[in-house]
């Protein structure tokens, strides 16, 4: 188990939260149906379950288009900027208007 209860203070103290726990549980034993099936000795079950839950802050950065740029212009772009297109594989540089 780790969460910010039992962490030690920070250096740094806006350092982000890291909550992680890992836990399970286990039974076992022998089969036993009263006045049907003694297995005591002869068979056995068992099962387990573990699981694992882990969350962590994301501190990704997100850029909206202007609405002219979802209109196709992107005149108001610097020229020092890079155009990306998601189905191809190489970028382009903005060329002048």
């Amino acid at each position: 188990m780790r969460n910010g209860d039992f962490d030690a203070a920070s250096y740094f103290a806006n350092q982000s939260q890291l909550t992680q726990n890992q836990f399970g549980v286990s039974a076992g034993g022998p089969v036993m149906v009263p006045h049907l099936y003694n297995g005591r000795n002869r068979t056995f079950f068992h099962a387990s379950y573990e699981g694992f839950r882990n969350s962590s802050p994301s501190s990704a950065l997100y850029i909206t288009p202007t609405a002219a740029q979802l209109a196709g212009d992107f005149s108001a772009i610097s020229s020092t900027q890079i155009l990306y297109n998601p189905y191809r594989t190489t970028q382009s540089r903005r060329t002048g208007s």
